[in-house]
């Protein structure tokens, strides 16, 4: 990337954040997915790399696709916290975050605590096979 088209990213960033601190005027927090997708088994080889992860009977994507995207909090330097909310049929956990203003830590750590409260708490997942 060259530097000039990095000065025209970070300011399309500054911008993002200025709408951010715009919205939580009106807002305290924003609960967002933390993936498009609920949790699926992973494949649990040695070499990440190798990995693939199978959607309904496809291998389509790896580990390090499945992740990638633009994600508000990490793009605009805003605090997040995750916490599964459900289980799925096969009992993989499905996860929203609770995104707050920039500095504002605290408060999505408190909203989580009350989410959590509201959906029966944290539940270990089972053991995985080795």
């Amino acid at each position: 990337m060259l530097h000039r088209e990095w000065l025209a990213t970070d300011a399309a960033r500054l911008q993002l954040q200025l709408r951010w601190q715009q919205f939580f005027r009106e807002f305290d927090a924003v609960i967002y997915p933390v993936a498009a997708v609920p949790a699926f088994p992973h494949d649990q080889s040695e070499l990440f790399d190798a990995r693939q992860l199978d959607i309904d009977g496809t291998l389509p994507l790896t580990p390090t696709r499945a992740s990638s995207g633009p994600i508000p909090p990490s793009t605009c330097r805003l605090p997040a916290t995750a916490l599964p909310i459900e289980l799925t049929s096969a009992g993989l956990p499905v996860g929203v975050q609770i995104i707050g203003p920039y500095l504002e830590d605290r408060t999505t750590i408190a909203l989580a605590g009350l989410i959590e409260r509201e959906f029966d708490g944290f539940v270990p997942p089972p053991s995985l096979p080795r």
